[in-house]
C-alpha cells in the first residue's frame, strides 16, 4: 500500500485513504488481487497494462457509439487523441 501511495505521490498530493479506495475498487473489478503479509496486504495486477488500456478503449468506444445525447456535438469522440500522448 505504502509503494502505491508513494508512487502517486510523485505526479501529485494523494491521502492514504483514496489509494486504499481505489484499490477496493479495482479489486472488486477483479483488476488488482490483495493476500495478506502481515499486517499488510501486497496487491498485484490481475491483467496487464495493455489489457486495461484495450479494456477501457474498448468500453469507451462502445459509450461513443451507442445513443448519445441530442447536446454531445457530433465529433465528440472523433477528435480525441486515442495515442494518450499531445
Amino acid at each position: 500500500m505504502r509503494e502505491v501511495t508513494d508512487e502517486l505521490a510523485k505526479t501529485r498530493p494523494v491521502a492514504y485513504t483514496t489509494v486504499l479506495t481505489m484499490l477496493g475498487i479495482l479489486g472488486k473489478k477483479s483488476l488488482v488481487s490483495h493476500k495478506a503479509e502481515g499486517r499488510a496486504y501486497i496487491y498485484q495486477p490481475v491483467i496487464t497494462r495493455q489489457e486495461a488500456r484495450s479494456n477501457a478503449l474498448r468500453h469507451l468506444i462502445a459509450q461513443c457509439s451507442t445513443a448519445r445525447p441530442k447536446s454531445w456535438p457530433s465529433t465528440s469522440c472523433r477528435n480525441t487523441n486515442w495515442t494518450g500522448t499531445n
